[in-house]
């Protein structure tokens, strides 16, 4: 095969010249054979699992990197990953995350698809039987300092409540189990108080700067109105005659440890998620898995409780549901029968996966509980006192979850709960007025009307009846990926929060009142006449992850807006 390139050249002697250029066919069936050759090439994709190796869960947002190529991923919910596009060599692919061993696995790719499945270690200090880590949470990591408490230590101290699972924390005191007086959280500093039932200012202001959020669920207490004390009866700082966590953190004794999964503390700075918070966020995790039917029985002198559960996982393990009673009868002091404190506690949790590649999730959890603490009447007691606080409440939650990929790099959350109770209140003692007779009047108004005499000596019966309602809605953006070099996590939301009491309030016998310290009467209102709470929430943030010098950094942005007593989104206005 010949091929002629004619240059004509023009000069003066207008001399033509023709040159030939021989080609040689093997040159050319050579070429050919290489674009054919390398048209054929075909890239390998690397597929797998996370786990962990302690339990064998598996591990979410885990980076999974190959070393010498762009590729990378992010391991989902179930702790898939999957890389595309990677060339038939052997690759250095590496797996890390906050609180996991970094671990490189070299892995070498002939076929087109390649497994591998890797079990990844926590970083974590260990003892005996409990083990508290400082790692990033089921929600992609704090950088505050922060503890995990996982079950196998919750197990191991024989929790009656959350409050003594909080006994694991560093800096905390280890005291006995018990469920006497209201509990409380206490993160940033040993207790001050004598005893439970009578906290200080400190431990007080402590707990009510700690937001305790369940599966997600910022609980409140803005509600509470629990309380007798007036300007009448009491000095500032006077707790109620009945047992009220009104005016301060939760009261922990409602939470039952054996249905807690994990619980994670954040004692630093937290996310922008959190709001309505000053000293740290407990975040406690139910369990909502498939697990053999238990039978709990813990006794001792001062408490025997019982815990019966169970969990199935059904529909080819796409469907879990999961059940639990609770029971709890507590007598701190044997040689005083008649102050007992009572629980019960009922829990169903249903979890589906909607379908096969898991983009979209949904967990319904239901929790009715009922607290009675209660002090008899005492025999021979002259002053003929009693007190009781019983509180009943039914809470539920939804929590839903959309892929927009296999990899959950995009995703959007949604989070809705309501938490209904009834709080009830009642006291009575036999009261003798030192000043003698006073006058009293029925008048619920502004009038002038005929009075009459109290009596000296007179029992009184105190009720205060509360019926708060929270409810609690979010909505989240979630979106990983990678700038610059740089690991990006998008946080954007907004929440609402709802708190308002129906209840009757404080009601007694206008005629056989409560003790007062001065003359004057005083006229009982109901809680209705309170107007609600309404709070709304808008937050943003950057999580970023990045490897300089041969150091791993992390950097967290982020800010937050609420809007109290709103008239619109952004605006509001002063009462």
């Amino acid at each position: 095969m010949y091929f002629y390139l004619q240059i004509i050249c023009k000069a003066k002697e207008k001399i033509k010249m023709q040159l030939n250029i021989k080609l040689v066919l093997v040159l050319a069936l050579l070429l050919q054979m290489t674009c054919i050759a390398a048209g054929q090439e075909r890239r390998a994709t690397l597929i797998g699992s996370v786990r962990a190796a302690e339990d064998d869960q598996p591990l979410q947002d885990v980076v999974v990197r190959a070393l010498g190529t762009s590729a990378f991923t992010f391991t989902d919910a179930r702790g898939f990953f999957r890389l595309d596009n990677l060339p038939k060599t052997k690759l250095d692919i590496v797996f890390e995350r906050v609180g996991i061993v970094r671990e490189l696995v070299t892995v070498e790719l002939k076929d087109d698809e390649t497994k591998l499945n890797v079990a990844l270690r926590y970083v974590s200090f260990k003892s005996a039987e409990v083990v508290v880590t400082a790692r990033e949470n089921a929600q992609g990591g704090e950088l505050g300092t922060t503890s995990r408490i996982e079950r196998s230590a919750i197990e191991h101290v024989q929790a009656s409540s959350l409050a003594d699972v909080l006994q694991l924390l560093p800096g905390q005191l280890a005291q006995n189990p018990t469920l006497s007086g209201v509990r409380q959280s206490l993160l940033r500093q040993a207790p001050l108080s004598v005893s439970a039932a009578n906290p200080s200012a400190a431990d007080r202001a402590n707990a009510l700067g700690t937001a305790i959020v369940l599966d997600g669920v910022p609980l409140s207490n803005n509600a509470n109105l629990q309380t007798n004390l007036t300007i009448l009866n009491s000095a500032p700082g006077t707790l109620p005659p009945f047992a009220s966590a009104e005016g301060r953190g939760l009261d922990l004794r409602q939470f039952s440890a054996d249905n807690i999964e994990s619980i994670e503390v954040i004692r630093g700075i937290p996310s922008a998620r959190h709001g309505d918070l000053t000293v740290g966020a407990i975040l406690v995790q139910t369990r909502a898995s498939a697990y053999k039917p238990q039978a709990r029985l813990r006794l001792n002198p001062q408490t025997f409780e019982s815990t019966l559960g169970a969990g199935w996982a059904l529909f080819e393990k796409r469907t879990n549901l999961t059940a639990e009673l609770n029971f709890t009868r507590s007598q701190d002091d044997l040689r005083r029968t008649e102050e007992t404190f009572s629980r019960l506690i009922a829990n169903l949790a249903w979890s589906q996966q909607w379908d096969n590649a898991a983009r979209l999730t949904s967990t319904l959890r239901t929790n009715f509980y009922t607290t009675i603490d209660e002090r008899q009447q005492f025999e021979r007691d002259q002053q003929q006192i009693t007190r009781v606080a019983q509180d009943r409440g039914l809470r539920t939650s939804l929590f839903s979850v959309l892929r927009f990929d296999d990899d959950a790099r995009t995703k959007l959350e949604w989070t809705a709960s309501l938490n209904y109770t009834e709080q009830v209140g009642r006291f009575q003692e036999l009261i003798t007025r030192a000043d003698g007779r006073f006058p009293l009047s029925d008048a619920t108004s502004d009038t002038t009307k005929p009075g009459i005499f109290g009596d000296i000596e007179y029992l009184n019966r105190t009720s205060v009846q509360g019926l708060p309602l929270n409810l609690y809605s979010r909505l989240e953006f979630v979106h990983k990926a990678s700038l610059f070099g740089f690991l990006h996590q998008f946080f954007s939301g907004f929440e609402l929060r709802y708190d308002q009491n129906r209840g009757e309030g404080r009601s007694f016998d206008i005629f056989t009142p409560p003790r007062q310290n001065y003359s004057v009467g005083e006229r009982p209102r109901p809680f209705s006449d309170i107007p609600a709470l309404t709070q709304l929430g808008f937050y943003i943030e950057d999580r970023i992850a990045a490897d300089i010098l041969g150091k791993s950094v992390l950097v967290q942005l982020g800010a937050r807006f609420d809007n109290i007593q709103p008239q619109g989104l952004f605006s509001w206005h002063l009462r």
